[in-house]
């Protein structure tokens, strides 16, 4: 099924940030601070947020065009250079000098160089100075403008650091376009859109507003009668929710559907929303019906979560999961 996904062109818009880790070895406690005394190993730049989304559009064959704005800055110019390293096209990206780049810097330690386990011991965060204004989100708008002859689906993902504004919402619900929602805080908004791809607990408090709820909580029967609401109160074409180890729920004209996780050994599930949506888009706009984008989209899934921190997929390695799944059936 995979190797139908055909070379279409999706934008996507939205929080594109900077991973930052370093690697380091833990050597003994300092005298002066209760904090370890560490040595550098190694450190790694990659693309987080919706930089992921995109890289796994690109990895999956698709032609990915990143439609964001980021800071005049040292992390935004590695940004772009990131994307010109695999032959993306960064027109769509607008630096300006008020804006910072968001970046994650993530300092790990480990007791041994070779086969110690590296845990983070602390987060450097660089955010951007709250949402963008009226008129940067104008800019935004008229570069989705300036490009969309030449896109076949777009994704708008959020992660609260002040890209995704409901003006901007609103203008891609309006488009004659395959438009696929991922966000985390502002589900509600997403209105008209081909389809929004929550996980099952932002689809409960999206539904039901804050409160605690736990995955046990969540029964088959509870979490078919929250998608049925959610995907009529949003005017939504399709839903799919996303439910970790237990796969995920996929809502199109009919009730649920449910489609069983392939993941039996995950590493980290950092950024598997990011696949499952880049999928979902490339899916779609290659002429899958929902259900196979689905399919696509939870073994694309179960491949990112066997690799630690912010991953990517191509097709062959579905290939070679769905092969390995199954040999272990016969």
């Amino acid at each position: 099924m995979p190797h139908r996904l055909k070379p279409k062109k999706v934008a996507v818009v939205g929080d594109f940030s900077l991973d930052f880790c370093r690697y380091n070895l833990a050597h003994y406690l300092s005298k002066e601070e209760p904090c370890p005394v560490v040595y550098p190993l190694n450190e790694t730049k990659t693309l987080g947020g919706a930089g992921n989304t995109a890289n796994n559009v690109n990895s999956l064959g698709g032609i990915v065009i990143p439609i964001t704005i980021i800071g005049k800055d040292e992390a935004g110019d590695l940004m772009i250079n990131l994307f010109r390293r695999k032959g993306v096209d960064t027109s769509g990206i607008i630096q300006l000098k008020e804006r910072k780049t968001h970046v994650y810097e993530k300092i790990y330690a480990s007791s041994s160089a070779s086969h110690g386990q590296h845990n983070q011991v602390v987060r450097i965060d660089t955010i951007p100075q709250g949402d963008l204004t009226k008129e940067q989100t104008e800019i935004l708008i008229e570069k989705i403008k300036e490009k969309l002859d030449e896109i076949d689906a777009i994704i708008v993902a959020d992660y609260s650091k002040g890209i995704v504004t409901k003006e901007l919402i609103k203008f891609v619900s309006t488009l004659d376009k395959i438009k696929i929602g991922d966000s985390r805080p502002k589900i509600n908004e997403f209105s008209n859109f081909s389809v929004l791809a929550p996980n099952e607990f932002e689809a409960y408090f999206g539904l039901y507003g804050n409160g605690y709820i736990s995955s046990e909580d969540l029964s088959d029967e509870m979490l078919t009668e929250i998608g049925i609401k959610l995907k009529d109160r949003l005017n939504l074409k399709y839903l799919v929710i996303t439910r970790g180890s237990k796969g995920m729920m996929v809502f199109d004209d009919s009730k649920g559907y449910i489609i069983n996780s392939v993941v039996t050994d995950a590493v980290d599930v950092t950024g598997a929303g990011d696949t499952v949506a880049a999928a979902i888009a490339l899916g779609l706009a290659s002429g899958l019906s929902l259900i196979d984008s689905a399919k696509i989209a939870n073994y694309a899934g179960g491949v990112v979560v066997r690799k630690k921190g912010t991953a990517t997929c191509t097709v062959d390695e579905i290939l070679e999961l769905k092969e390995k799944i199954k040999k272990q059936k016969d």
